[in-house]
C-alpha cells in the first residue's frame, strides 16, 4: 500500500511539473514564510469566491514591508 501511494504521488507530482514550473512545485511542497509571527504590525485575511481562506501577518519597518508570514491553516 506504502507503494502505491508513493507512485499515485510521483504521477501527481509528473502532472504538476508539466504544468507549472520546478519552481512552483517545489515552493508548494516545501513552504517558505509559514508559521506564527510574533508581535506583527499588521494582519489580513481574505476568503476568495471558492471560499479558501489566506492569512498574513507582516512586520513593517520605515515604509517597507520588513517580513511576512502565511498563517497555516
Amino acid at each position: 500500500m506504502y507503494a502505491e501511494s508513493e507512485d499515485l504521488q510521483e504521477l501527481i507530482l509528473a502532472d504538476a511539473r508539466s504544468i507549472y514550473s520546478e519552481t512552483v512545485v517545489r515552493h508548494a511542497m516545501e513552504p517558505r514564510n509559514l508559521g506564527v509571527m510574533q508581535d506583527a504590525d499588521g494582519f489580513g485575511r481574505l476568503t476568495g469566491p471558492c471560499g479558501d481562506t489566506m492569512e498574513i501577518s507582516i512586520k513593517v519597518k520605515g515604509n517597507t514591508i520588513a517580513s511576512a508570514v502565511r498563517i497555516a491553516s
